[in-house]
């Protein structure tokens, strides 16, 4: 999960879970949101709207005027977020559609193309006067070449 989505998801998941109340969530979300630059444009898209309800919480009932919002509302609001923070992280989320295993086979294929010359480069670096050996076909027995 990317660390930002996880932060926000976070924060988000204690305020719907009463573990923080609602203006202490109030606090942190604004702190948070106004100086996360590390959040994507996908994640500011979803995090926005519930930026906007957090503006627009009023706590104290007295207070409230028209488009303010109390408290069951912003947790609604951040249900909403909430979701689609988890649905976002589903699509970035790599342990998500990739086959291990057929990865694994593509990286050794690249290594078993790629490390021999490299390796062969490395050595004319290090000992410019060696004659070329057959390094190649020593590679081979690494178990990383193995089929």
């Amino acid at each position: 999960m990317n660390s930002s989505i996880f932060t926000y998801r976070n924060l988000i998941a204690s305020f719907i879970e009463k573990k923080l109340t609602a203006v202490q969530f109030e606090a942190e979300y604004l702190d948070l949101f106004k100086y996360d630059e590390s959040r994507t444009e996908e994640m500011y898209e979803i995090l926005n709207p519930l930026f906007w309800a957090v503006e627009d919480f009023c706590p104290d009932p007295e207070l409230r005027e028209e488009g303010d919002l109390d408290e069951n509302q912003l947790s609604e609001a951040a249900k909403v977020t909430l979701k689609k923070l988890d649905e976002l992280n589903e699509i970035a989320n790599p342990e998500n559609g990739i086959d291990t295993e057929e990865l694994a086979v593509v990286l050794r294929k690249l290594l078993q193309e790629m490390l021999p010359d490299m390796l062969k480069e490395a050595l004319k670096e290090v000992m410019p006067e060696a004659p070329d050996r057959k390094m190649a076909g020593g590679f081979q027995k690494l178990p990383v070449f193995k089929e």
